[in-house]
């Protein structure tokens, strides 16, 4: 693999993800923003920030044996898809009934998540297929970067989360790549080596895990920026 961080400022990484992420504060503060957001009040004033509060309503329930509620898990889908397109959001909030289901799915997903999830690509690869069975929405057929995302706030040490971006800026840009499961282990496995070839980079962050903190760097990367000190 040839590395595509070998020449990142990581000083800068919170500076250049933030500029990429500028759409975030006009459309939170839109209507359906707030809508899709009401779990999280205040609103989160940056795309990060939305990460945080998420990390941490994660980590609670995680601790506490409970379960996702709908609303926050519309929050969830809102930060991975704002900047793409929001329809998944759209039909959420505005089905009670789907708000019902999901509620159901999610109690019964969430019972079902392994206490420990070993680093192994093959192992989380067949959890992430898994949840395609729990018909939760927004986790249709192929919704690898819906899926990992979810995972990955759950176990933010060992899921990274899967995106076109992330996978361009390791090599794998085939159309459509991430909606394909074949792009799965190798993804795993390359975040994972950087994680180790950055492990002392990546310690001067204390709110980002070190798989979150490269996954940041490689969707910097994917989108044309380098990231470079200058």
């Amino acid at each position: 693999m040839t590395d595509p961080l070998s020449n990142f400022c990581w000083s800068r990484l919170h500076t250049q993800y933030d500029k990429l992420c500028q759409s975030y504060l006009k459309k939170s503060q839109s209507k359906h923003g707030q809508n899709y957001l009401h779990a999280v009040r205040p609103t989160p004033p940056t795309d990060r920030d939305l990460y945080y509060w998420l990390a941490g309503h994660f980590a609670a329930v995680r601790r506490a044996s409970t379960v996702i509620g709908w609303a926050s898990y519309l929050a969830m889908l809102y930060w991975k898809l704002y900047s793409t397109g929001t329809s998944v959001c759209h039909q959420l909030w505005n089905g009670p009934r789907c708000q019902k289901r999901v509620q159901s799915n999610l109690a019964s997903l969430c019972a079902a998540l392994p206490a420990i999830l070993p680093k192994n690509a093959h192992t989380v690869k067949q959890l992430v297929l898994s949840l395609g069975g729990n018909s939760i929405h927004g986790m249709g057929p192929c919704a690898f970067a819906v899926r990992t995302t979810f995972l990955h706030f759950f176990y933010p040490d060992i899921v990274p989360i899967c995106d076109e971006q992330t996978l361009k800026a390791i090599g794998i840009a085939n159309k459509d790549a991430g909606r394909h499961e074949v792009n799965l282990v190798p993804y795993f496995e390359n975040v994972w080596d950087l994680e180790s070839t950055y492990r002392t980079q990546t310690l001067q962050f204390t709110s980002e895990t070190a798989v979150r903190a490269i996954e940041m760097a490689l969707w910097i990367t994917g989108h044309g920026g380098t990231g470079a000190c200058h």
